[in-house]
């Protein structure tokens, strides 16, 4: 396999988790996902749904805070400080009990998504074939 061949394997990978995180915090949230992509500052629980799936990406997904900033065309700052407020509002126990049932099916998506994905990649050749 390439390098290049690696290298897109791991930007889809990485964009799956990430709209993973977007899927849940949007459903969380009553948020549409096409809301958290707004260029401009949004309303309070707009802009949560977005703090919560940056962080969820971030802690359990384990992207980079630079992945997050292409995925969520952020900057890398704004990822970061999104990643510190969830991290603060966590000292409160209803938002703690909350974040941990949205990390408990974060994690149940993500071994999903590593399960679809490997069976799909079985079915493949080093150079993108289909194997026989």
């Amino acid at each position: 396999m390439t390098i290049n061949q690696e290298q897109r394997k791991t930007k889809v990978a990485q964009r799956h988790i990430a709209r993973a995180a977007i899927d849940l915090a949007c459903e969380a949230y009553s948020v549409e996902a096409s809301e958290i992509f707004q260029p401009n500052r949004s309303l309070a629980h707009i802009s949560l749904a977005r703090q919560v799936a940056m962080y969820l990406a971030h802690v359990v997904g384990q992207l980079s805070l630079r992945q997050l900033s292409e995925e969520f065309n952020r900057d890398r700052t704004t990822v970061s400080h999104a990643c510190h407020i969830i991290e603060d509002r966590r000292d409160s126990p209803l938002f703690e009990q909350q974040m941990a049932f949205l990390e408990q099916k974060y994690k149940a998506k993500i071994v999903n998504l590593y399960r679809n994905w490997l069976s799909v990649s079985s079915y493949y050749d080093g150079d993108g074939s289909v194997a026989v």
